[in-house]
């Protein structure tokens, strides 16, 4: 009985060893584009093709936009630099009107009021000086260094008047000196309006 049962199984393995071996002689003669998996390969590299496709595409556009940004990112710097510094000069200009005005110097004035006006210009010009210089660059430094030895002999000069002085001969002594400074302050605000015109 033992006997028959080992042959059995032996009978029903070689049945199934030959139906597996008829089967894969079955699928290996068939043509490949005959088998479902074939076309579901074929189908899923279609898709992963065109998913690609589309995510370069993208990709080309985001980096287009991303170029167009960076431009106009760097334009509206540039603008705003400028004007930075169109509003800088502007108020330069202001700072330079407002010490020609306070360069006036009236006949009758006296030692105190001098004094006081003096010490407000070479203030304002010291003002000017610390906050624009570096915007005149170095082309304009001769026109700034005759200003501050303008500034300089004024005070020089008004120091060397007595206190009880006449009122004529401090406006004598001064208005020259004032005269020369106004014409450099004059100069200069010709130079930063030109500025003005040459960079807009």
């Amino acid at each position: 009985m033992l006997m028959q049962k080992t042959i059995d199984s032996i009978a029903l393995k070689n049945a199934l060893d030959s139906a597996m071996i008829k089967k894969i002689a079955d699928y290996t003669t068939e043509s490949y584009w005959q088998h479902w998996d074939f076309w579901i390969n074929i189908f899923l590299a279609l898709v992963g093709v065109i998913i690609g496709w589309m995510a370069y595409k993208e990709a080309g556009k985001a980096f287009t936009e991303a170029g167009k940004a960076t431009k106009a990112a760097t334009a509206a710097k540039d603008a705003a630099v400028k004007a930075g510094k169109t509003v800088k000069k502007q108020s330069m200009l202001l700072a330079i009107s407002e010490t020609i005005r306070m360069c006036q110097i009236r006949r009758n004035t006296n030692y105190e009021d001098t004094n006081n006006k003096l010490m407000d210009i070479n203030g304002k010009i010291r003002n000017i000086f610390g906050l624009y210089k570096s915007d005149l660059g170095q082309n304009h430094q001769s026109l700034l260094q005759q200003i501050e030895t303008c500034c300089n002999e004024v005070s020089i000069q008004f120091n060397l008047l007595n206190p009880a002085v006449e009122n004529e001969i401090i406006y004598s002594q001064i208005r020259p000196l004032i005269s020369s400074l106004v014409g450099h302050l004059n100069e200069l605000q010709g130079v930063v309006e030109n500025e003005l015109i040459t960079n807009n």
